[in-house]
């Protein structure tokens, strides 16, 4: 039912989500963000790693589903200054997994459906899964707290636009804050 492989010389946890939901299994693991190949290099460092634990049934429409619940640390870059961000990055998703591409492709988008479709199978990689969740939970502007307060204060508005405003530096040097 689980197995962990060895795929270019890093262990991966390969699952079978339905011989797992039969069973009602469950699966914890561990993945180091230097590991993450397309998420690490979005990031200000590859260290930390991302935990994660899924445990597996039916749900009650009598579908292969999971419970996913991750969490880690993860170094971004402020969008504002440019230094590195921590973020406590997690997540608590359900899913249900469905055997064709064909079933996948077939399902109408429902964005308010609390179980999101997977294609599952008897080789489904854990760590891909945590990876993409991971990915998905990254602010676009990340920014430190301070930064995001110094926006606001710049523009008088109290309202952070997004933008960096040519007047920020000296408001900021006015206040005494540096």
């Amino acid at each position: 039912v689980l197995l962990v492989m060895a795929m270019h010389s890093k262990l991966r946890h390969i699952v079978d989500v339905f011989a797992l939901a039969r069973t009602g299994g469950a699966v914890s693991g561990e993945l180091p963000v230097r590991d993450a190949e397309r998420l690490s290099p979005t990031l200000a460092s590859r260290e930390g790693v991302l935990r994660y634990r899924a445990e597996f049934a039916f749900d009650e429409r009598g579908r292969p589903a999971a419970r996913f619940v991750w969490s880690g640390v993860l170094a971004a870059t402020c969008d504002r200054c440019g230094a590195p961000v921590t973020l406590d990055a997690g997540g608590d998703a359900r899913f249900y997994f469905v055997r064709t591409e064909e079933e996948l492709d077939s399902l109408p988008i429902e964005p308010c459906e609390a179980e999101e479709p997977l294609l599952g199978s008897a080789s489904f990689d854990l760590h891909t899964l945590v990876e993409d969740e991971a990915i998905l939970s990254l602010p676009l502007a990340p920014r430190h707290v301070r930064c995001s307060d110094d926006a606001k204060l710049a523009d008088g508005s109290g309202e952070s636009s997004g933008r960096a405003h040519p007047l920020a530096a000296l408001a900021r040097l006015k206040s005494g804050k540096r």
